[in-house]
């Protein structure tokens, strides 16, 4: 999931998954991607299966509230994660699970 914001004449990319900012900056041209760069991409997206899965807490095979349930269940204390589980649930990557992964959890559900 990624956001867009302009400031000035450059544009911030964000992405939630690996909380990275990068800034764009503006061009006269227009590139129109070849093949080879559209399916190295497209790879590049969708390669790493750990990413697809990503607040699949429940590893149905889609992010939705049962996994933000699971997630709020695991922070109270209530049920425990598996190491898989634990994984999948550490949205950006920090290596704890905590509010700030529910937080995301909940955004990346709300966008879909």
């Amino acid at each position: 999931m990624q956001q867009y914001g302009a400031t000035n004449s450059a544009c911030q990319k964000w992405n939630i998954l690996t909380s990275e900012l990068v800034i764009v900056e503006p061009t006269t041209e227009a590139t129109v991607p070849t093949e080879t760069e559209t399916e190295t991409e497209t790879q590049t997206e969708t390669a790493p299966a750990e990413t697809a899965k990503t607040g699949d807490i429940n590893s149905d095979g889609q992010v939705s509230i049962l996994d933000i349930v699971a997630l709020q269940r695991y922070l109270l204390g209530i049920d425990g994660f598996s190491q898989a589980q634990y994984d999948i649930a550490d949205m950006n990557a920090d290596g704890a699970v905590d509010v700030f992964d529910l937080a995301l959890l909940k955004r990346a559900v709300l966008a879909k």
